[in-house]
């Protein structure tokens, strides 16, 4: 039986999910985000080994899994059913109600690491490690750096002052910004929607920052010929050239949206054998047995590592190079 842990919103566990009804593999999904299959936490058994979850009522022994897809999120108190109600139970008042809710807090995070690590340390297959699903940014471009691979110039600041003299000293070069986090910000209401994308530091942007401004991720702007997505599945690399150089809104981010008469084209690539070799072994030392890699080749051919998303989209690369990475994974699985 397969264990995919994934949430509602992502398209890419469906497809998955798809082709594995298609071979004919049993699997079971638990979401991260919601409980929307009716999961619930039994009990653990550590002397005999079960780890039970109930799921539309149905009782199973996380033990009699056969693979794991760690795709998104994993296990959660949301998506195991655990009950929070016993909080309001136990001392009511607004203060102490704040104590036991860190209390209880604390307890499930301790439980669903268990759990985490009852399949780590077992025999069992697993496809991304969930300890290792949201990685350092930072720390990435430093191993990567260090194993040979080409990184953008790239600081860290909190003056203005300091910005300044970046800009002064480089007035032939631009830079951009970007989220120190995995993530960034993706934050939707009822009137609009916010996005963060890579910008290019404008002097209208570097007129409204204050003196002093909170850590923020700053790095030289790469005069590219063209991106690069690459996602990496147990050491076979699946790439993709993004031209998006001669697209004025997607210079410094192929994401941003573009007028509906442009197109962006989007090709199979093969990366050379060194490049590929440097990211498998940063891969091996950041324990990740797959996830996307962004990079781009400057006009002088070189390439520069951005950064690895252990959970990135994959179907905007197995689409347009006709990959069938779905299909791959399920395979795997």
């Amino acid at each position: 039986m397969i264990l995919i842990l994934g949430r509602t919103d992502d398209a890419s566990t469906h497809e998955v999910g798809k082709w594995l009804k298609y071979l004919g593999k049993e699997y079971i999904v638990i979401h991260g985000n919601v409980n929307d299959n009716n999961v619930k936490f039994i009990s653990c058994d550590l002397n005999h080994n079960q780890i039970i979850v109930s799921i539309n009522s149905q009782y199973i022994n996380l033990a009699d899994v056969t693979s794991v897809w760690n795709r998104r999120d994993g296990f959660s108190k949301v998506g195991l059913g655990i009950d929070f109600s016993i909080k309001h139970k136990l001392l009511p008042t607004e203060n102490n109600n704040v104590y036991i809710k860190s209390v209880v807090n604390e307890e499930a995070k301790f439980l669903i690491n268990y759990i985490h690590s009852f399949f780590a340390l077992s025999e069992i297959k697993q496809l991304g490690l969930s300890e290792s699903n949201v990685v350092n940014k930072l720390e990435v471009l430093s191993i990567a750096q260090k194993i040979g691979l080409l990184i953008p110039d790239t600081y860290v600041l909190t003056q203005k002052k300091d910005l300044q003299n970046l800009l002064n000293t480089n007035k032939n070069d631009f830079y951009i910004t970007k989220p120190i986090s995995q993530g960034g910000v993706y934050y939707f209401s009822e009137k609009a929607n916010y996005y963060s994308y890579v910008e290019r530091i404008q002097p209208s942007f570097f007129n409204r920052i204050p003196e002093q401004f909170y850590p923020s991720l700053f790095q030289k702007e790469i005069k590219k010929k063209y991106e690069l997505r690459c996602f990496i599945l147990n050491e076979e690399v699946y790439s993709m050239a993004i031209l998006s150089q001669k697209i004025n809104e997607t210079v410094t981010d192929y994401r941003k949206p573009i007028c509906s008469h442009k197109k962006m084209r989007m090709v199979p690539y093969t990366l050379p054998q060194d490049i590929e070799n440097k990211l498998f072994l940063l891969f091996k030392k950041l324990d990740l047995n797959t996830g996307s890699v962004d990079i781009i080749v400057d006009e002088n051919n070189s390439y520069y590592f951005l950064e690895i998303n252990p959970v990135g989209q994959f179907a905007m690369t197995s689409y347009p190079c006709n990959y069938y990475l779905e299909r791959k994974i399920a395979n795997i699985l």
